[in-house]
């Protein structure tokens, strides 16, 4: 199996369409973090972080991180805590990263699902085969903050990216309410 052999942070920045704010947002939203994670035998598996600080969970129990804190926690913690791990022993990744610091969720979820993917791609499956099993075929999605516009994307049967209504949407949750 591979071992994880190195760790990029890309930070990304997106324009969203319009403002969005709520009660206790401080900065805009559209920060994002991708994590590159690089196998010892050249493979490479994906991660990402919709880093945001100003989100704390149900009743703020918990923290947000910047991409600049999450970009941080990764390259002076985590990537060195996890260098030659085996990257299909997630529990062995997670007791490192818990190991080495307390928290820091967004960070930790990055590596890990770059870890599954770059797992998978080893193993020439795809992730859900890894996690139990497929559950669904497709997965309703919407683009409720960060995209301009879709004009210019491709448009293939199996990568549709167009907005969902509320009707196309009757199993999903609503970007309008929040409801199912």
């Amino acid at each position: 199996m591979t071992a994880i052999q190195g760790i990029e942070v890309i930070h990304v920045s997106l324009p969203t369409r319009r403002e969005h704010k709520w009660t206790g947002l401080t900065e805009p939203i559209g920060g994002y973090v991708l994590i590159r994670m690089t196998g010892d035998d050249g493979l490479v598996g994906w991660g990402e972080a919709p880093a945001l600080k100003d989100w704390g969970g149900d009743y703020g129990r918990y923290f947000g991180e910047t991409p600049g804190t999450t970009r941080h926690v990764v390259e002076r913690y985590l990537a060195p805590a996890v260098a030659g791990c085996e990257a299909a022993n997630i529990v062995e990744l997670h007791a490192r990263m818990d190991a080495v610091i307390k928290g820091y969720p967004y960070a930790k979820a990055a590596l890990d699902m770059a870890a599954y993917d770059l797992a998978g791609r080893a193993l020439g499956v795809p992730v859900h085969t890894l996690l139990g099993g497929r559950l669904r075929e497709t997965v309703a999605i919407t683009w409720a903050s960060l995209v301009r516009s879709t004009a210019g994307l491709p448009r293939t049967p199996s990568r549709s990216f167009a907005p969902l209504s509320r009707s196309s949407m009757p199993r999903a949750w609503s970007s309008v309410t929040g409801a199912r």
